[in-house]
């Protein structure tokens, strides 16, 4: 369940990833587009991968440690 999920969350960000750019440039009127939207976009999504990625390096690696550790209930919860 756990690979299958993974699946799933990695196919649905990497969807996210192609079709803001284009959702941004439907809606968004074009002379707003050169100030900041389609750069800040993909910053916004990069940064959060990024965040993600340091959060994870706390997380204990042995199951002892999962039993020890209440470190990925805090992550989990939020």
């Amino acid at each position: 369940m756990i690979v299958f999920g993974r699946f799933i969350v990695g196919f649905s960000c990497g969807i996210l990833i192609c079709t803001t750019p284009k959702l941004i440039d439907e809606t968004v009127p074009s002379n707003l587009v050169d100030k900041g939207f389609g750069t800040s976009t993909n910053i916004v999504i990069n940064l959060s991968f990024l965040l993600v990625m340091v959060v994870a390096l706390g997380m204990p690696e042995s199951e002892s440690g999962l039993k020890n550790d209440w470190y990925w209930m805090v992550v989990f919860g939020i």
